[in-house]
C-alpha cells in the first residue's frame, strides 16, 4: 500500500502544475508552505509527502487558485488553496496562528513606540530647560 501511494504521488508533474498557475518556484513553495529547495527536489522527482499531495492534486485538477494575492493580500505572502474541508481547516488554523503571531509583534512594536515617545518627551523637556537657562544667562 505504501509503495502504491508513493508511486501515485510521484506521478504529479510539479513543474507543470506550478507553471499552470504562473508562479516561480519560490512563489509556489511559499504558496503551499514548503521551501524552495523542496520544490526543486520535487521537480527533480523526489516523493511528495501525503500532506501536500492533496493540495497539489486539487491544483492540478482545477488549474486554479482559490485564494491568491501578493504580500498586501495574504498572510505571510502565501497562497491558500483547496476544496478539501480538512485541508482548509488546517490552513485556517495556520492563518489564525500567523495572525496571532503578527498581532503579538504589533503589540510589542506599539510598546516600543510608546517607550520611545516617552524618551523623546523627556529629552524635549530637558532641551527646554537648557534653553531657559541659556536665555536667563544672556
Amino acid at each position: 500500500m505504501i509503495f502504491y501511494i508513493s508511486f501515485i504521488m510521484s506521478k504529479i508533474d510539479i513543474k507543470k502544475i506550478r507553471e499552470s498557475v504562473n508562479m516561480t518556484q519560490n512563489q509556489f513553495a511559499s504558496s503551499i508552505g514548503v521551501s524552495l529547495k523542496t520544490i526543486q527536489n520535487w521537480e527533480s522527482g523526489t516523493v511528495i509527502p501525503k500532506s501536500k499531495y492533496e493540495i497539489l492534486r486539487n491544483i492540478e485538477a482545477n488549474n486554479r487558485v482559490l485564494i491568491t494575492g501578493n504580500s498586501h493580500g495574504n498572510i505571510d505572502n502565501r497562497h491558500y488553496y483547496s476544496d478539501s474541508p480538512d485541508v482548509l481547516r488546517t490552513q485556517i488554523e495556520e492563518i489564525e496562528k500567523l495572525l496571532k503571531e503578527k498581532e503579538e509583534r504589533i503589540k510589542e512594536k506599539d510598546a516600543q513606540i510608546k517607550e520611545k515617545d516617552a524618551q523623546i518627551k523627556e529629552k524635549d523637556a530637558q532641551i527646554k530647560q537648557l534653553l531657559n537657562i541659556l536665555e536667563k544667562n544672556r
